[in-house]
């Protein structure tokens, strides 16, 4: 078990639940025929993944479900996650739509029921209005945890909005560069 993983469940998560994160949007596959989805899905999809999802302080994070507990990807900012429940189309299967506004990548995620849904919509909706009081310093009761886990996930997005803009300057240039050779 990983110390990031065991310092975040003993600061008090507001939530803890295991998700299955599911490669695709589930409504892309509800219109097609059976037999195509057969075909293709070795081919376009990777295996669904279990996901413990913590909700601590002002993060959304998620980790590899099984006794190693990593971290998967960089922590969402509570300020800036979206989450709603969505009804396939033909069957009815619930799944989980959380988008960030800072980036634009949507992650889908299966619950094991109905009563789920409905609590991680509502602790989302009320740990985002307790992180704007907490911010605004209208609040009395911080954990110290949540303070540390703030600061750390804080540094994680900083750090990935540094990588990215590295990346798409990389990638602006060798454009130019090839743009430049064709002339």
């Amino acid at each position: 078990m990983s110390a990031q993983y065991t310092s975040l469940k003993g600061s008090s998560p507001s939530l803890s639940i295991i998700a299955t994160q599911l490669p695709t949007p589930p409504m892309f596959f509800s219109c097609l025929p059976a037999f195509l989805v057969s075909l293709l899905a070795p081919f376009i999809l990777s295996a669904p993944k279990d996901r413990e999802l913590l909700l601590v302080g002002g993060y959304l994070y998620k980790f590899e479900k099984g006794p190693a507990k990593k971290l998967c990807g960089t922590p969402i900012p509570l300020r800036s996650l979206n989450a709603e429940v969505q009804v396939t189309t033909g069957t009815s299967s619930l799944h989980l739509t959380i988008t960030s506004s800072t980036t634009t990548k949507h992650r889908y995620y299966q619950l094991p029921n109905e009563d789920d849904y409905d609590f991680f919509i509502a602790t989302v909706r009320e740990r985002k209005v307790e992180n704007i009081k907490r911010e605004m310093g209208h609040t009395e009761v911080e954990t110290e945890g949540w303070k540390r886990a703030d600061r750390a996930a804080s540094s994680l997005v900083k750090r990935k909005g540094r990588i990215d803009e590295m990346a798409r300057k990389k990638d602006r240039d060798s454009y130019e560069e090839t743009v430049g050779l064709l002339r």
